[in-house]
């Protein structure tokens, strides 16, 4: 039996343990982080594999429920009616009421040792010849699917800052997530995370990148990387200055900006404008 392993950026560790569980049972397991490219082709080659497997296997978190990207993926499981398990990893801070629907294992207070009742469970409808699809849950639930697959999304915003910004960079996704907006910043990467492949996952499902631009940023190989990556997949790229940054660097050079003065209360209108202003027209989703 084939399973897809569904699961959002920020839950690569416990996505790795399930993915190393189930391979040990004798399961063949597509894991996304590490398996498919990045790139154009990104959501096409997903789609693809998504319609070979046997199950999807969806790993749910307080951050599963802000990604688009892994809603995408479960809600293209249901048009194709795969059967679905959801295993929630991490306690839910919202509702998620596809949850209702379909089969669910809870192992969110020991995620390590919730792992055989994992196995255990997908081992016995591996067994069963007689597996009902999903076509019962599909038609309940379609006016939701309908919702996650047509309503617009909210903006998906990665911050691009130096570590030595990491508190300005938790209070700007603070405010952004306010606004109800979906942040990504690598503070959120677990331990264990294949990195750079979740940074460029994050970056290809992002609408806009937010650049806190201070000398330590200038001086940084991983910010000129992330936003130079940005410039190429054209994303909207707005750079928040700070006082001690004179003027943008030749690369950046005609992008509108927003100089950081005293905090980020007093630029908040200006940024959540600079974003809107892109945000109608949205060619990456």
């Amino acid at each position: 039996m084939n399973i897809f392993l569904n699961f959002a950026p920020g839950d690569e560790f416990i996505a790795s343990l399930v993915f190393l569980a189930l391979k040990e049972a004798g399961f063949g397991v597509v894991y996304d982080v590490g398996g498919i490219a990045g790139g154009k082709n990104w959501k096409q080659d997903v789609e693809e594999l998504i319609s070979r497997c046997d199950w999807l296997v969806s790993l749910l978190s307080p951050d599963y429920i802000h990604s688009s990207s892994a809603k995408a993926e479960l809600a293209y499981a249901l048009r194709l009616e795969k059967p679905i398990l959801a295993v929630v990893i991490k306690p839910l801070e919202s509702s998620f009421t596809l949850l209702e629907q379909m089969s669910s294992i809870d192992i969110s207070d020991n995620p390590r040792a919730g792992m055989p009742k994992v196995v255990d469970w997908l081992r016995a409808q591996a067994g069963d010849k007689q597996i009902e699809r999903l076509s019962p849950i599909v038609e309940n639930v379609a006016q939701e699917i309908k919702a996650i697959l047509d309503a617009p999304t909210p903006d998906r915003i990665f911050i691009a800052y130096s570590h030595k910004q990491l508190a300005l960079a938790k209070d700007l996704a603070e405010l952004l997530v306010k606004n109800g907006n979906a942040v990504f910043y690598d503070a959120k990467i677990k331990a264990g995370a294949t990195w750079r492949q979740t940074i460029q996952k994050a970056l290809d499902d992002a609408t806009h990148v937010v650049v806190i631009w201070t000398p330590d940023a200038a001086s940084s190989d991983e910010v000129e990387r992330e936003v130079s990556y940005a410039l190429a997949e054209r994303k909207v790229i707005v750079p928040i200055l700070s006082k001690e940054i004179i003027r943008l660097p030749y690369h950046l050079h005609g992008l509108h900006y927003i100089v950081l003065n005293d905090n980020l209360t007093t630029i908040e209108g200006d940024l959540l404008k600079a974003i809107a202003q892109f945000s109608e027209d949205d060619i990456w989703q």
